[in-house]
Parts: C-alpha cells; structure tokens; sequence
C-alpha cells in the first residue's frame, strides 16, 4: 500500500456506523473457539481497563456550552451570509470570496456537530461529552485525566480467551458486571457456572442480578481487597432490627433515629446511645446507606 494507512477518524467513523456487525463478527470467532473446545464457558473473569481515546480532555463540555456555542455558530453564519451577499458576482472567483466560501462550509459544518452533540444530551443521561469523539468520556487513571474509553472484557478460564469485549463511556466498573456476564452468556448461548471480578465490581445490585440466575459470584468487597480487618465499630459489626428500626451496637446498646444533618447527610442518636460510642459512630452513620426511620431495610 506504499506506507498508506487510514486516518483516525476514519476508523473511529467505520467502527462507530458498524457496531453491530463488528460484535457479530467477534461473537462469530468466540462460537468457533466454543467449537474447537478452546472455550468452555464454565468460569468467567470480568475486568476493565482505561484506553486513551484519540481527542483531548478540554474539549469536554456540559449541554449549556454546547448550546452558548450554537447561538454563536448560527450568528457567524449569518454574518457570512450577509457578507457573500454583498460580494459582487465579478468577484467570484477572487481569493478572498473563495476563503470565505470555505468558511461558511466550515462553520456550517460545526453547526451540525453542535446538533449532534445536543441530539446525544437528549438520548442519554451524560452530564458531559467531548466534542471530538462523543462516545468517550474523561476518566482518571495512573497517566492522569484523559479523554478515555472503559474496555470491559470477559475471559473464559480455560484457554484466557475473551469471549466478550466492550468499550464503554462508564468511568467506573460498578455497574458493568451483570451487564458484560449477561452479554457473555448470549455469546455463549448457556449461563456459566462461576462469575469473577476484582473489588471495583463490588455493587450489591450488580451483583445480586447474578446471583439470582444461580451462578456462583466471587467478588470481594473493597475491604477484603485491601485485606484490612473489621474495625470495633464497621457496619457489619452492628445488628439492624427490622421491626422497631434501629441498630445494636457490638456492646449491646440500641441506636434509636434521631435526626439527619441536612448538610453532611449524618445520622447521630443523642440519647441511649454512650458518649464514648457517639464519637466512634459519627462518622458511620450515611443516610445512603443506612436505612432511616420508617424505611424498609435490606
């Protein structure tokens, strides 16, 4: 091919229009592997790894920039309307009547981003989208803050074979893990017997939507992976009673609801509760995770 090799955009741009046929394909050479008994489908590893998208993090914006932009795009465009009109037509093919021809097609061009962009904003939930690639999204890692893709990938644990890959604009993993298990068993037309994932997996919710297909999860939470002990005073330490709404403490006592700070969110009871026990607790006690007054608990 002489040194040709297609541009950025232009693989962004096949890959974006033919999604579909591109994970048909890939589930196509899995169902072969699945044929050579290369693949068993029985243990299934999920992870994520960040992938730098080819666009530049400012470029990122919420939908009111978008939209501040549009109002301005559409008021060059109508400056450069009027401007090509007062151009005499003798002047037509004068440099400065060209470049100006090509602008108008540029801006114009910008415009129908702007649109696209606002389109998605509708379609979606996204806070953010960057104006270069919109399906990816900025995302931390140890290189810093990039403009990234969320590559999810399931292995099979016989060969190490991937038997399902996405990249997704999620910055995090705890939402993925039922996702990319479910979609790995459509590939493999079964439910496989075992689900594995590291600690950023460690969704309740997530994980409870396979557990109920009676698949084995194995995903330690946070603290086991950090392998630190359970602190005196750690949540599991406490029993919840469901009938009279209130926790027992590890000493015994009842931790009646009291109130709810209304900047931080923190639950304190300031009345059978010890002092000692309070300032230990303070920090404990989230309204997101601990049931309140009146609400059923988990």
């Amino acid at each position: 091919m002489g040194g040709l090799k297609p541009d950025h955009k232009t693989i962004a741009e096949f890959r974006r229009k033919n999604k579909e046929a591109i994970q048909e394909v890939l589930k196509q050479c899995a169902r072969m592997c699945i044929k050579l008994d290369l693949i068993a489908g029985n243990v299934l590893f999920v992870d994520g790894t960040k992938i730098r998208a080819n666009a530049s993090a400012s470029r990122t914006h919420e939908k009111a920039w978008y939209e501040k932009q549009l109002k301005e795009v559409d008021q060059r465009i109508e400056l450069l309307m009027q401007q090509c009109e007062a151009v005499d037509q003798q002047e037509e093919h004068l440099n400065s009547f060209v470049a100006m021809k090509e602008q108008l097609a540029k801006t114009t061009t910008l415009k129908n981003t702007m649109h696209e962009v606002l389109s998605e904003f509708k379609e979606t939930e996204r806070k953010k989208i960057n104006q270069t690639d919109p399906d990816c999204a900025n995302m931390r890692s140890i290189q810093g803050k990039h403009a990234s893709y969320n590559v999810q990938s399931v292995v099979d644990e016989k060969s190490g074979l991937i038997v399902h890959a996405e990249a997704v604009n999620d910055t995090s993993d705890l939402h993925q893990f039922a996702r990319q298990i479910e979609q790995a068993h459509e590939v493999l037309e079964k439910p496989c017997d075992t689900a594995c994932a590291d600690a950023g997996y460690a969704n309740t919710d997530e994980l409870e939507k396979i557990d109920a297909q009676n698949i084995r999860v194995i995903v330690p939470s946070q603290r086991q992976a950090l392998h630190s002990g359970a602190k005196p005073f750690s949540k599991q330490e406490f029993t919840y009673d469901k009938e009279h709404d209130c926790y027992y403490c590890p000493e015994g006592h009842r931790l009646n609801f009291s109130s709810i700070y209304k900047k931080t969110g923190n639950i304190h009871d300031n009345r059978q509760t010890p002092l000692f026990l309070l300032s230990a607790l303070g920090p404990l006690y989230n309204g997101k995770e601990w049931p309140q007054a009146g609400s059923a608990a988990q």
